[in-house]
């Protein structure tokens, strides 16, 4: 990776400062999602939207993705600069550094259920405090396998998001040896990212042929917009992949046989298919019903975190934006946020990540210092929005307007978020830092 100034915590400010983003659009999207449910003109205005890039800001689906890729670029960084820990030493510190927060999150939104609960709120079958929140009284047994990220579908009642952070611990404590098998047997670093992108093409192909599923009904959606979306996306890809020189992603002729230089990248994509296939409109995978299921799940994210990882273990080095790519780099990657599928939020994902690393406005930008705070409460942000508007629907109820109710939860969110960094996050981070510590010093 392109050395780039960094925080005196040694993490990189303009990299936080896009996971926050992407958590205030987590935010915004459970916003649109409860609008959605009031009728009026904003479900219209939203649906507009929904068509153009600026459907990533309402849609807590493609930060998620981003999330994937963002943590695997991180992780991976951890795990190759300097001493890395051993396997034991930092799947501890994982499972500490998510599941602490998350165990607050959880116990908060136990106490705010047992004060603010109306039975009440939320009758309308559409609205989503029906389906994905505080659906039953919580028992021990609920705080503490939502707090270890251990339930299935429907099963992270307390706080809807920990969904995510399940696939994610499971992800990073098996990032090390994605890490060490990769740079053993790829000391290049081209197969991983060739592996990651044809496993994302794959999955969209077998999972609805990345054809667009929003739009169904509509005039001429029928034929126009499955090939739309085909084509443009990677045809979208393959001209910044020609603009960044990506062709060094594949070696020459010369390497390898046949199959060691095509195998893993054609294995990969029938993995994707049939896995998509068995999915099915993969778009709404979450935990999984079973145990099966879960784990499939977790696989189908496993491309974006491969993808992170491999732009940190040397493969973006060599893809340095000169600044007349820039733009259009980054219009491609915006461009691809109004699309649907996994392969083209994750491309996007990466020719923004890609943008962002190099010298110019847009880095100087995200290391704002409005931009650098949001990133440093982005995980405590993500975790808490959801407890706290629960609160407020099922207090508030009939005693504000549904808007006024939004707006004063979205604003409180900031603060609420600064109180849980402080509280759980802060300590969190500490503590996972000095598991191990002692066997380092002990033996350096």
């Amino acid at each position: 990776m392109p050395s780039g100034s960094t925080s005196h915590t040694g993490r990189l400010t303009e990299l936080d400062a896009m996971r926050g983003i992407a958590a205030f659009t987590v935010v915004l999207s459970h916003a649109a999602d409860d609008l959605r449910t009031q009728g009026g003109p904003i479900p219209g205005l939203l649906t507009l939207l929904d068509a153009t890039p600026l459907r990533a800001l309402f849609n807590g689906r493609d930060a998620v993705i981003f999330f994937f890729v963002l943590s695997g670029l991180v992780l991976t960084r951890t795990l190759t600069s300097g001493t890395p820990p051993g396997f034991l030493v930092f799947a501890a510190r994982r499972a500490v550094r998510l599941c602490v927060p998350a165990a607050a999150a959880v116990v908060l939104s136990a106490l705010l259920y047992q004060v603010f609960q109306n039975p009440e709120a939320g009758r309308d079958p559409g609205d989503w405090l029906v389906t994905a929140g505080w659906t039953r009284a919580p028992s021990v047994v609920d705080i503490l396998r939502q707090s270890l990220l251990l339930c299935l579908d429907g099963g992270f009642q307390l706080d809807g998001v920990l969904w995510s952070l399940a696939h994610e611990l499971r992800l990073s404590i098996l990032l090390p040896f994605l890490a060490v098998a990769a740079m053993r047997w790829d000391p290049g670093g081209w197969a991983l990212p060739l592996c990651a992108g044809t496993m994302l093409f794959g999955l969209e192909i077998g999972g609805h042929g990345m054809g667009e599923t929003r739009f169904a009904g509509s005039p001429g959606a029928t034929m126009a917009m499955p090939v739309f979306y085909l084509l443009l996306p990677a045809a979208l890809f393959l001209w910044i992949a020609r603009r960044l020189s990506l062709h060094r992603l594949v070696p020459p002729r010369a390497t390898g046989s046949l199959l060691r230089r095509w195998g893993p990248g054609a294995g990969c994509f029938l993995l994707g298919t049939i896995l998509g296939h068995r999915i099915g409109q993969g778009g709404g995978i979450m935990v999984g019903a079973s145990l099966t299921e879960t784990l499939l799940a977790t696989l189908y994210f496993a491309p974006c975190f491969a993808l992170g990882a491999a732009m940190s273990m040397g493969v973006l080095a060599g893809f340095a934006v000169d600044p007349r790519q820039r733009i259009p780099c980054i219009a491609v990657g915006v461009l691809l946020l109004s699309y649907d599928n996994l392969f083209a939020i994750a491309a996007a994902s990466f020719l923004l990540i890609l943008a962002a690393r190099q010298p110019g406005r847009l880095r100087a930008t995200l290391r704002n210092a409005p931009f650098a705070f949001l990133g440093r409460i982005s995980f405590s942000l993500y975790l808490v929005h959801v407890p706290l508007l629960l609160a407020m629907r099922h207090w508030l109820d009939g005693i504000l307007p549904h808007h006024a109710i939004l707006l004063s939860w979205v604003v409180l969110s900031i603060p609420a978020a600064c109180a849980l960094h402080r509280i759980a996050e802060e300590p969190a981070r500490r503590l996972a830092s000095g598991i191990g510590r002692r066997t380092i010093l002990a033996t350096a």
